[in-house]
């Protein structure tokens, strides 16, 4: 009886795993440039979701490479802009949210996270954490400065701080939201 009990309780997992969704963190390399793409990666999106920023959807850079589906090659003094970003949407305390992929090299360097301009007003810090390589992406979050109270809408800049190594992360999407009241993705 117990090993038909086990029998059935291995094939109901395998059958369960075998059709439940599955989200690929995994990139791939594109055939003919050998440059990163991002796949099947991710937020969920809907209205009761906070706005997804697709990384390659920037509205001024300087030194950062467009890949097409995520950007990278952040180097010293490299930064991206983003455009009409409503923080009177966000209430607070917010965090950032970002698919990111990080070598094991360059794992803690720093990402300023300022508002307006590349030289705007400090309102984070982002110390991207190694994902074993460049194809690979996973999700991470950094709190924004709670007391720096931002309203209205405003450009968000992403930029590399002078000294920095080269090539610090790759970026696939962001999205700015509340924090939660208890933390995700937790194991005891």
């Amino acid at each position: 009886m117990n090993k038909l009990f086990i029998l059935l309780i291995c094939c109901f997992t395998v059958f369960i795993s075998c059709n439940s969704p599955v989200i690929d963190t995994e990139a791939t390399t594109d055939n003919y440039s050998n440059e990163p793409t991002a796949r099947n990666i991710g937020f969920p999106s809907g209205p009761t979701y906070p706005t997804v920023y697709e990384a390659e959807n920037y509205y001024a850079s300087s030194g950062i490479i467009n890949y097409g589906t995520l950007i990278g090659s952040f180097d010293a003094g490299d930064y991206v802009v983003y455009n009409n970003i409503n923080f009177d949407e966000i209430p607070s305390p917010r965090i950032i949210q970002m698919y990111q992929s990080v070598n094991q090299e360059n794992s803690n360097q720093s990402l300023e996270i300022r508002l307006d301009a590349p030289n705007g007003p400090i309102i984070g810090y982002f110390r991207p954490q190694s994902t074993g390589s460049y194809s690979v992406y996973k999700m991470v979050q950094t709190g924004l400065n709670k007391y720096v109270n931002v309203t209205g809408s405003h450009k968000l800049v992403f930029k590399v701080p002078n000294p920095s190594r080269s090539g610090i992360i790759n970026i696939e999407s962001f999205r700015i939201m509340t924090l939660p009241v208890a933390p995700f993705n937790t194991t005891n």
